[in-house]
């Protein structure tokens, strides 16, 4: 591995901003129950979840109750894992409420920049709690592992709620997932495949990593071939008919 590769991967071997919380991180009851029931095999379970729309109210108002004091009184992985699953949440509600679409979210109209998401009060957008507040605060490439944007090449959703405590588990697992992940990302010793996530954020790996490839390399535990090749992202929604 080369110097950049090798920091990487000291600093992902090490890496924890967790700190000892200054308040108790919220449980995610009514969310965890709505991911647990709704999201398998990598996909959501938009239509049956429609006729549900009860567990998906007490979902969203369980995180919209959450005040600006408490999310500056949790510990700073509880305040990523609180962004990061309001803005889970949020995706898969504007999805419930536009169904049925054609093909995929792009189907709505400014699907990330439109303020529909209460937040201390007020409306705000996917993007700015993804850009403005995870990305420019948080500075954790990560991230981008976590959020999923409802379509079949975004992340895997996972079906438990993102938490403070065990965010540093939860966004390496999401990681090495999304990488080993044949169907997003391939590899060889000359040359590999990416995802779409890598062109359009190859700034926040390099950021904290020196460079997307050293963050996959790092990640993997071996190296990567230096020719690149992003893939087509595939928009189409990421819906499962039913969960067990």
């Amino acid at each position: 591995m080369n110097r950049a590769t090798l920091l990487a991967f000291s600093f992902l071997s090490t890496i924890s901003i967790a700190v000892p919380s200054r308040g108790s991180d919220p449980m995610y009851r009514d969310y965890g129950r709505l991911l647990l029931e709704y999201v398998c095999r990598g996909g959501v379970a938009y239509d049956m979840l429609a006729k549900n729309p009860a567990i998906l109210d007490k979902a969203r108002a369980e995180l919209s109750s959450v005040k600006r004091a408490d999310v500056a009184a949790f510990s700073p992985n509880g305040q990523i894992a609180y962004y990061i699953n309001l803005y889970n949440l949020y995706t898969i509600d504007l999805v419930v409420r536009h169904l049925p679409l054609r093909t995929g979210i792009k189907n709505i109209s400014n699907p990330w920049g439109a303020k529909f998401v209460p937040l201390f009060g007020d409306l705000v957008s996917l993007d700015n709690i993804e850009t403005d507040i995870l990305r420019k605060r948080f500075k954790d490439a990560r991230i981008h592992f976590a959020l999923v944007c409802a379509s079949r090449s975004c992340p895997v959703l996972q079906n438990a709620p993102y938490t403070g405590d065990s965010l540093n588990m939860q966004l390496k697992r999401a990681a090495f997932d999304f990488l080993t992940d044949t169907t997003r990302n391939t590899f060889t010793t000359h040359s590999m495949n990416v995802s779409k996530i890598f062109d359009w954020y190859g700034d926040d790996f390099k950021m904290s990593f020196g460079s997307f490839s050293s963050f996959i390399a790092a990640i993997l535990s071996r190296p990567v071939g230096p020719e690149i090749h992003f893939n087509e992202y595939d928009w189409s929604l990421n819906k499962v008919s039913r969960c067990p």
